[in-house]
């Protein structure tokens, strides 16, 4: 690539819009192994492993850092449970993806927005999370934006056509 100036922005655009099989496999993978399946072990793990002890030195730990809460097991326990019917829907969502299934792309995309609301409403209702939720709204914002793009659009439209017949630069 001699001459040719790059920059992110357009090696991004290379990536994920002009090879649109690269980027539904990337988030799609994303979501159901990151998010979705080791999520839910990592949750099945604290609820059924955390003890008064630990909460009390995560507590310390939040203080040490300027956020000041109490926190009951019960509460952990609720939230480990709630989590884990996000990391199922993340586990369908990009198992859906993978498949390159319509339903699993809007899915997706209202499963995101969904996402950010309770992200929203979490950092109002809890305004001493605001600075550690503010990133956690950076990947639904990337999925919305992704997979609402003309491009993947169109990928899913096609159905289950072999890779070889796949899109990779549409206008």
């Amino acid at each position: 690539m001699i001459g040719q100036k790059s920059t992110w922005p357009s090696v991004l655009k290379k990536i994920f819009y002009n090879n649109t099989l690269w980027g539904v496999r990337i988030l799609g993978g994303i979501n159901c192994f990151v998010f979705g399946v080791l999520s839910l072990i990592s949750l099945l793990s604290l609820y059924f492993n955390i003890t008064q002890a630990d909460l009390n030195k995560l507590m310390v730990l939040l203080k040490q850092n300027g956020v000041a809460v109490t926190i009951t097991l019960d509460q952990i326990k609720t939230v480990s449970v709630l989590y884990g019917f996000i990391a199922i829907g993340f586990m369908l969502s990009g198992w859906g993806l993978l498949q390159k299934k319509e339903w699993a792309r809007k899915f997706t995309v209202y499963f995101a927005i969904g996402w950010a609301g309770l992200i929203f409403i979490i950092s109002i209702t809890h305004p001493a999370f605001i600075r550690y939720l503010f990133l956690k709204m950076i990947y639904p914002a990337i999925l919305i934006l992704y997979f609402t793009h003309k491009n993947v659009i169109q990928y899913f439209k096609e159905g289950n056509s072999s890779e070889d017949n796949s899109p990779v630069n549409r206008n």
